[in-house]
């Protein structure tokens, strides 16, 4: 038997609500239906790079608003808002994932001396889908990581596209820390061949310091999965819940700072 929480009944609400201020528009309104299907997609795009844990709760609210605000407002103030939401998400994006995709071009092969089979290095895996092979969105702030590496520590950047290359960096005993870019959840990651759950790493050989620069939120509300770090790591950073883009960088910063302190302290090598 179906079990209507509050949480369900306001958002089925809200979702009528929503169908019925379509309709109207549709019927009254013919000329700004193209307008505001534009600006809501614009609110849309906005929202879920900014407060993704939050998406669909605004998703009702922001197509309510914005249908609503679309009647008596001209296509003059319709276009602007358009504009100006769409060139802050292009700023955004610009600001949190350029720095990234340089130093990802910069250091793709880098370095060149390194045999991933015989010397001890930090592993950092990008795992992401083939036509993002050269622009992870949830990749900003690496640039931060390879800088700091670079010189100091011996390190190998791992494009990862399907559950066996990122198996491999994981069961590779030379690589004694991990750092993990790509999209997923507490346990486990997605790729171009679906979802790497990160159960089935458990095998691996033990690491010194775990850090997952991904979303870390539960998929299942009646029970949350395990991270990586809390299986195979001694040490790790897993920054809590849905990540947005404007957060990316810090977390990165966040899990950097961690692992200097462990390594002057002698807890990891």
């Amino acid at each position: 038997m179906l079990k209507i929480t509050t949480k369900i009944f306001i958002q089925n609400l809200l979702f009528l609500a929503y169908l019925t201020i379509i309709i109207f528009i549709f019927f009254s309104y013919f000329n700004l239906i193209i307008s505001s299907i534009l600006i809501t997609s614009a609110y849309l795009i906005l929202i879920r790079l900014l407060v993704p844990s939050k998406f669909k709760i605004f998703v009702y609210i922001i197509f309510l608003a914005v249908f609503a605000a679309s009647i008596p407002l001209n296509m003059l103030i319709i276009s602007i808002i358009f504009l100006f939401i769409m060139l802050s998400s292009l700023i955004l994006l610009t600001l949190n994932t350029v720095p990234g995709v340089i130093a990802l071009i910069k250091y793709d092969v880098f370095p060149n001396d390194l045999n991933e089979f015989l010397d001890e290095h930090d592993g950092i895996i990008i795992a992401h889908y083939n036509w993002w092979l050269r622009f992870p969105i949830y990749g900003a702030g690496i640039e931060k990581l390879v800088n700091e590496l670079n010189g100091k520590r011996a390190f190998k950047i791992y494009h990862c596209l399907n559950a066996s290359s990122v198996r491999d960096v994981v069961q590779n005993p030379n690589t004694k820390n991990l750092w993990i870019f790509a999209h997923g959840a507490i346990d486990g990651i997605g790729l171009n061949d679906g979802i790497l759950y990160y159960q089935n790493l458990y095998t691996a050989p033990r690491k010194g310091f775990i850090a997952q620069l991904h979303c870390n939120h539960c998929t299942n509300d009646l029970k949350c999965g395990l991270s990586l770090v809390d299986k195979i790591s001694d040490y790790g950073c897993v920054p809590e819940g849905r990540r947005p883009v404007y957060s990316s960088r810090s977390d990165t910063e966040c899990c950097i700072s961690h692992y200097k302190m462990l390594l002057r302290k002698g807890k990891i090598t």
